[in-house]
């Protein structure tokens, strides 16, 4: 009784450590990762020098922290992704600001207006 209650606490223990060492992807510190440059386009790396967005892009800003998405230039066209460089909002638009306070500012179609971080015009003005 005394050995399944000692396996039990051990087990039980070693799941607690392990869980407080990962970190979820909403949890990593993006804003470490660096810019690398590849024949005139720019991807980012970890510290490791592992590239985790690879260099396609025009621009990148690197990521923030607060939304999770990095924004990102090709073709001219802005747009943002995730780490997995899935463009969370499409490369659709002319010019763009980071976000701030859940809002970035877009240029499309000759007109400015503000979105928030799922990609939809929102109303008011930083």
């Amino acid at each position: 009784m005394k050995l399944v209650r000692n396996l039990t606490i051990l087990i039980i223990t070693f799941l607690l450590v392990f869980a407080a060492c990962e970190k979820s992807k909403s949890e990593q510190d993006l804003s470490a990762l660096t810019v690398v440059t590849l024949n005139n386009k720019f991807g980012l790396a970890d510290s490791n020098g592992k590239i985790v967005i690879p260099p396609e892009y025009e621009f990148v800003s690197g990521f923030d922290n607060a939304t999770q998405l990095c924004r990102v230039v090709s073709g001219g066209k802005h747009g943002w992704i995730d780490v997995s460089n899935y463009a969370v909002i499409p490369l659709e638009y002319d010019d763009a600001s980071d976000f701030t306070d859940g809002q970035a500012r877009v240029f499309k179609d000759g007109e400015w207006s503000y979105i928030d971080t799922a990609g939809k015009t929102v109303n008011g003005e930083q």
